[in-house]
């Protein structure tokens, strides 16, 4: 066998072993990426709201047969309508290749679509087809007398392959002012831009690109011209809206009166049962003191605090009573305190400790013996009286 035979074998059989394994790494990566998911949406005058999406669908790296849309029942009466066609091939209510089914659970509608197996011979690694789901929901529509709004969640959150963009155009059931219409996006929930107002009765929205898991929800809002009621599911999330906010008012109303009124509150509890009751004085002015309760230790038990008045009144009731003199000493009236030949045997102790921190152990002492001195009694005074009272 000659050289260049040889040649054209080693050649011949790289190429079919490369092929082979480019084609089983282009197997390994199957998947599909939408190219364009678009809608065209007419709301009617009775509510209703009827959908025509197009799919651009790039079917990638392997074989596909079928693909499928699932609609949440939670916002909506019912759907009806459902249709597919890919151009001019309209697709039957059956099985097998151009047919499609509905099926219905508790939660979602689903529709799958089927056809012959994408990715074929020249087109393996990628085949684009486009596709037209038409369907019609009832109840979808939130109808108030301020104004109805309608919200869609147009790309869902619960799917595996990305989209690179969405135009959504929507069709109002009659012309408005361009300033009586409100138009926004949500992305995961966030408020986004992408939303105006092509006309008094259209409204287009756009978005993109969504990777997997991320939802996209369109929101528009115009003068209530519906004739159509509430659904029930609607009366049942502004029943549980208003519940919350009954709930916030109350939890706010309970707030406010803890801050302004718990003081109040202690302020009344504190005047029934905390605070010193008041008394009542039996004449307007006594002669005499109403017992023998000494005048310092009275006014000591009145504000609870021991006082230099207090000390004070106790040398005048001293004097009252001959223990003490107490005499002018000249014409400005400077005092002068002299002791009596009275015994001080039936004395109380706070008395006899005023009467030793006056005199110092001597019969008399004037203003100006006392003026530096008798203030550092002051504090055994005070004890001497609170140990009375």
């Amino acid at each position: 066998m000659s050289i260049r035979r040889w040649l054209y074998i080693f050649f011949l059989t790289a190429v079919l072993l490369y092929g082979w394994s480019g084609a089983a790494a282009a197997q390994s990566g199957k998947g599909v990426v939408v190219r364009e998911r678009n809608a065209d949406i007419t709301i009617s005058q009775n509510g209703d709201v009827s959908f025509v999406e197009t799919w651009v669908v790039d079917f990638q790296n392997g074989s596909f047969t079928f693909a499928f849309r699932e609609i949440p029942k939670n916002k909506l009466n019912d759907i009806t309508g459902w249709g597919v066609r890919e151009g001019e091939r309209v697709f039957q209510d059956s099985y097998g290749d151009y047919t499609f089914n509905v099926d219905e659970s508790a939660d979602a509608y689903k529709i799958t679509w089927r056809f012959p197996a994408t990715n074929q011979r020249e087109k393996f690694l990628s085949d684009t087809h486009t596709f037209e789901l038409k369907y019609t929901v009832r109840g979808a529509t939130r109808i108030y007398p301020q104004g109805d709004q309608f919200w869609w969640k147009f790309i869902e959150s619960d799917r595996a392959y990305p989209i690179e963009s969405s135009r959504v155009t929507l069709h109002l059931p009659q012309e408005f002012s361009a300033d009586q219409l409100t138009a926004t996006t949500y992305v995961n929930a966030d408020q986004a831009g992408g939303a105006r107002v092509r006309d008094g009765k259209t409204i287009e929205f756009n978005g993109g690109p969504f990777s997997p898991k991320m939802e996209w929800e369109i929101r528009a809002q115009f003068p209530h011209v519906l004739r159509a009621e509430p659904a029930e599911w609607q009366k049942w999330d502004d029943y549980v809206a208003q519940v919350a906010a009954q709930n916030n008012f109350y939890a706010m109303a309970a707030l406010v009166a803890l801050l302004f009124g718990g003081p109040l509150l202690l302020l009344v509890l504190w005047y029934l049962l905390g605070r010193d009751k008041p008394t009542t004085f039996r004449a307007e002015f006594l002669p005499q003191p109403p017992d023998d309760t000494p005048p310092g230790v009275v006014g000591t038990l009145l504000d609870e605090r021991a006082d230099v008045q207090d000390i004070v009144a106790t040398m005048v009731d001293l004097a009252r009573r001959g223990y003490l003199q107490i005499r002018e000493l000249d014409a400005f009236g400077a005092p002068e305190y002299a002791r009596t030949a009275q015994s001080a045997a039936g004395l109380a102790p706070f008395e006899k400790e005023t009467l030793d921190a006056l005199l110092r152990g001597s019969a008399m002492q004037t203003l100006g013996d006392l003026r530096g001195a008798f203030y550092t009694h002051l504090t055994t005074l005070q004890d001497a009286l609170y140990r009375e009272a």
